[in-house]
């Protein structure tokens, strides 16, 4: 991904849910300042990436957050975080 609109890669697994959550959102504006096929598909890729890992961390969280309408630009946070996944 040489792209000038992806960022550098971080290894997700190591980034608590808030930072992977601005990740996903700042992606949103990186992918509409894209310039080119290329850059917009190096953009996609990590947004996938990031989906893939907040999946991974949180299937029941993604799950809702899809259900309440979950948006490009939007926020998983609130569906995805620790408090969301703590017991009652």
């Amino acid at each position: 991904m040489n792209g000038s609109a992806a960022e550098p890669m971080v290894e997700l697994s190591r980034l608590d849910d808030a930072a992977l959550c601005l990740l996903w959102r700042r992606s949103f504006l990186r992918l509409e300042a894209a310039q080119s096929a290329p850059e917009r598909l190096a953009v996609v890729e990590q947004r996938q990436q990031y989906l893939d890992e907040l999946q991974r961390r949180s299937p029941e969280g993604v799950a809702a957050w899809l259900a309440a309408g979950a948006r490009a630009s939007g926020n998983p946070l609130p569906y995805v975080g620790d408090e969301w996944r703590r017991p009652g």
